[in-house]
C-alpha cells in the first residue's frame, strides 16, 4: 500500500514537471535607444521606441534616466525545439 502511494506521488510530481516545461513565458528583447534621450515619461519613450527603433514598447527608467525599448523575441519553446 505504501509503495502505491509513493508511486502515485511520484507520478503526479513528474506530470507537473512535464506540463510546466510546455508552458513558458515570452522572452523580451531590450535595448537602449540608439540616440540617448533623457526621458521623463513612458509615453515619450514609447513613441520614440515605436517610431525610431521599430520596437513594440518602451519604458522610461527615471532613476537611470534611460529609455529602454522592448519587443518579443523569436524564442522557441522547449516543445518546438524538441520537435525540430
Amino acid at each position: 500500500m505504501a509503495r502505491s502511494i509513493y508511486f502515485m506521488a511520484f507520478l503526479v510530481l513528474a506530470m507537473t514537471l512535464f506540463v510546466a516545461y510546455g508552458v513558458q513565458g515570452k522572452e523580451i528583447c531590450c535595448k537602449e535607444l540608439t540616440k540617448p534621450v533623457k526621458c521623463s515619461s513612458d509615453p515619450l519613450c514609447q513613441k520614440l521606441c515605436m517610431e525610431k527603433e521599430k520596437y513594440e514598447d518602451g519604458h522610461c527608467f527615471t532613476i537611470l534616466s534611460k529609455c529602454l525599448c522592448m519587443k518579443r523575441c523569436n524564442a522557441k519553446t522547449l516543445a518546438t525545439e524538441l520537435l525540430d
